[in-house]
């Protein structure tokens, strides 16, 4: 059974040469579908892949879509690359991820977003880029047999809950990793290059 990388705190991601953020294929206004986010433990963490649905879930104002776990029919998946904030000098990137329920006082969660009926829903809003073939970020944020760092020039396939995995069987994107290194606070961490993506490129 594979294992998240081991790690201190929740997924990192620094963006080495990622296209879709001067191409503008960003996607910054719709929520995670609120199951997903409990099912990953109340909160989203950078490094993550989602998939988009329009016209299904939840139904704003101005537009009706949600986030989901991507899956064999996903036709628009994202990297999560939300803004690190940070709102305490006890907490460092590795604190960072949107909560719906803060593990500490020193993390802030999101308050509820409200529907166009005005119900209330307990989920978060992540930020996507849209992957490009070609792209170089660095994560602590993959899936591996044993929980340590893949071999350079290990083929990396997204699984059932978006992580990029050397057990991942979804083609939306494929990464390789091309060096292993480390996150700014000294972790673990591989640098990765997207080799191929289907559907995502088109962006939104």
């Amino acid at each position: 059974m594979a294992e998240l990388l081991k790690k201190i705190g929740y997924g990192q991601v620094e963006k080495n040469r990622i296209q879709g953020i001067r191409a503008g294929r960003v996607l910054a206004d719709i929520p995670a579908n609120a199951e997903v986010v409990v099912g990953l433990g109340d909160r989203v963490e950078n490094g993550y892949f989602l998939a988009v649905k329009y016209g299904e879930g939840f139904a704003g104002n101005l537009k009706t879509g949600e986030l989901v776990l991507p899956a064999a029919d996903s036709a628009l998946v994202g990297l999560v690359y939300s803004e690190t904030k940070l709102y305490s000098e006890y907490t460092t990137n590795k604190d960072f991820a949107l909560f719906t329920k803060a593990p500490s006082i020193n993390q802030a969660t999101q308050a509820p977003i409200y529907d166009v009926a005005e119900t209330a829903v307990e989920t978060v809003i992540p930020r996507l880029i849209f992957p490009t073939p070609g792209d170089i970020f660095t994560t602590n944020m993959i899936e591996t047999a044993d929980g340590n760092l893949p071999e350079v020039g290990v083929e990396l396939k997204l699984n059932a809950n978006g992580v990029l995995s050397t057990a991942g069987t979804l083609d939306q994107v494929v990464a390789k990793v091309v060096q292993k290194t480390t996150m700014a606070d000294g972790q673990s961490a591989v640098k990765l290059a997207i080799v191929s993506v289907s559907g995502a490129a088109a962006g939104v």
